[in-house]
């Protein structure tokens, strides 16, 4: 059973919105003002009368109100009209029918209420027609963060890595993104601009190169600039959050200290003859850093180059030149991995490093088929097809195993064909050990009923790969059954939408199914959903709501409704809306 979500979009939301141009193409679409760009109309306008009017209208600054000029300005029409707004701000179309229209307006430096929330319907809709009054759009201003980073005489310091880290909330889930990052100038200057509101944390460093060398290489006294989240602490767990809302500006002065630099050394051992071998350090966050490291491929040994003190991962890989006895060409060669935790507070030698080659797993399928197939004598019967050696061109399935390293970063290896065309395996080639999360995307009309490794149910637990170990194959069972669950949500005057979703008991690991919407003037809905047990919840919105997290849903279930769904079974169910809190 897998997660249920169906957005039924309104008629009116079918068209390409997106067909408004961001601010990467605004230099085109000024191009094409005053030509008026072919696009197909909304659907959401209608017109009422046979006459033609203009359209008169200014472009707002939404949290000063102050005039926005050169902001692009389109109306979806039977075709896209586009314009620039004057100094003023205002705009004007001429010759367009009465009716009610979408429009979007565009300008660097500025978001659209579209930009920021891209599940709601959009807002600004413009009447034209006799009497109809002055348009006005709205757009929101770009938050940024600005600044300077010195050492400890007062002193820019050039080259200094500055990142933003925010958290972001993506089909249900929590994860951490990197917004924007930059270098400081040779006045130690740096600026993070066309920053959406939200929280933000800062992230600075570490420096490139050593400001203070020891007298010789082999003693200790180097110094240099470590990398550290605002206000200078190590992780981010203390790290101060910076607020931005529409149109604020931050400022960050903030002195490095110099702190001790270190090196580690070791060597590296099991590569393949002649392989040459990556090293590579990884950082609390999951970005790769500087090393400057040196490898020996004859002793295999290494050294660092100067290092700040924190906590790493040091990660070694080789891959073989030519395919072994093993391959043939349609497989890659094998590749071989070590990692290892590295707490660096003084020089770190005897730091080895075991590379062991990575894992191939094999993967079956059972497609279930209960419709009835071409050629089929009867209907319902059952038609099973065992997908995983020879003969198909595309997997029935898209099979990933991914596994997080740090916040930013994670290593995702997908399933495909293996072998000779004749006698080919659909199988997970080159798997390093780790502990995985699997997800499968079916390629058709099918839900995933049961995935499993030997004992290990993957739709619920992770897969864990030891170095060396086999690993019992993936066995994936697909079917088409679907059930059916329709119904219908009480509105209230506030609202012109509800998000409804099914969550699938005792498990946050299935896939999701799809996205739709409910409105006021239809209110119904209907989905399919694989067979099972769910907690049915109409939200105003879902936008930044962590409804995967049963913590942050656990406060709305009391309006959830219950429901088992049978193979082939048609339910319904009336839900009332529920308001998500800030």
């Amino acid at each position: 059973m897998q997660l249920g979500i169906i957005f039924l979009f309104f008629h009116a939301l079918l068209h390409p919105i997106g067909a408004a141009i961001n601010c990467r193409s605004f230099r085109a679409a000024e191009e094409a003002v005053g030509s008026g760009i072919a696009g197909s109309s909304p659907g959401f306008s209608q017109s009422t009368e046979s006459s033609t009017y203009t359209l008169q209208g200014t472009v707002v600054n939404s949290v000063t109100g102050e005039p926005i000029r050169g902001a692009l300005v389109q109306i979806y029409t039977n075709t896209q009209r586009s314009v620039l707004t004057g100094a003023d701000g205002r705009f004007q179309l001429e010759k367009i029918a009465a009716g009610t229209y979408f429009a979007a307006a565009r300008k660097p430096g500025f978001f659209s209420e579209q930009d920021l929330a891209p599940q709601r319907p959009p807002q600004q809709y413009v009447r034209v027609g006799q009497d109809a009054p002055t348009a006005v759009l709205k757009l929101i201003p770009e938050g940024i963060i600005y600044g300077r980073i010195s050492g400890e005489s007062g002193e820019g310091i050039e080259g200094i890595p500055v990142r933003l880290l925010f958290r972001s909330v993506q089909n249900g889930e929590l994860s951490w993104q990197e917004a924007r990052g930059a270098q400081t100038n040779e006045e130690g200057e740096f600026r993070l601009a066309e920053l959406r509101p939200g929280t933000y944390y800062l992230f600075m460093g570490p420096g490139q190169t050593p400001v203070v060398l020891p007298p010789r290489p082999s003693e200790l006294g180097a110094k240099g600039y470590a990398a550290v989240f605002y206000p200078g602490v190590a992780d981010l767990s203390s790290a101060a959050p910076i607020q931005i809302t529409p149109g604020k500006h931050v400022e960050i002065m903030y002195s490095l200290p110099l702190h001790p630099l270190f090196r580690v050394s070791g060597s590296v051992g099991g590569a393949p003859a002649g392989a040459p071998v990556n090293l590579q350090f990884i950082n609390a966050v999951g970005q790769g850093i500087s090393a400057n490291m040196r490898f020996d491929q004859r002793t295999e040994e290494f050294q660092t180059g100067w290092l700040p003190a924190g906590s790493y991962t040091l990660k070694a890989s080789a891959r073989e030149e030519q395919a072994g006895p093993a391959f043939n060409s349609r497989n890659a060669p094998q590749t071989y991995s070590a990692s290892r935790s590295v707490d660096l507070s003084s020089n770190v030698s005897g730091v080895h490093l075991s590379l062991v080659p990575g894992i191939t797993i094999p993967v079956s399928v059972s497609v279930e088929t209960t419709r009835p197939q071409m050629g089929s004598e009867g209907e319902g019967s059952a038609v099973i097809a065992r997908i995983g050696r020879g003969g198909q061109n595309n997997p029935p399935a898209n099979v990933f195993l991914i596994m997080k390293e740090g916040l930013l970063s994670h290593m995702q290896y997908s399933a495909g064909y293996v072998g000779d065309p004749e006698n080919k395996t659909l199988a997970v080639a080159n798997v390093p050990p780790g502990i995985y999360a699997v997800r499968i995307n079916p390629n058709g009309p099918y839900y995933v009923q049961s995935a499993r490794s030997g004992m290990t149910d993957l739709l619920r637990q992770e897969i864990a790969i030891a170095p060396g170990a086999s690993v019992q194959p993936i066995e994936i069972v697909m079917r088409d059954d679907f059930a059916n669950l329709h119904g219908k949500v009480s509105f209230d005057e506030q609202n012109t939408q509800a998000m409804v979703i099914a969550l699938p008991d005792q498990s946050r690991r299935r896939q999701l199914q799809g996205i739709g919407m409910s409105n006021p003037t239809n209110p119904g809905f209907g989905f399919s959903l694989a067979p099972g047990s769910y907690k049915v919840i109409a939200f105003d919105r879902i936008d930044g709501l962590e409804y995967l997290n049963p913590e942050v849903v656990q406060k709305y279930l009391s309006k959830a409704r219950d429901i088992t769904l049978a193979p082939g079974e048609s339910a319904s169910v009336d839900l009332e809306l529920v308001h998500v809190q800030e």
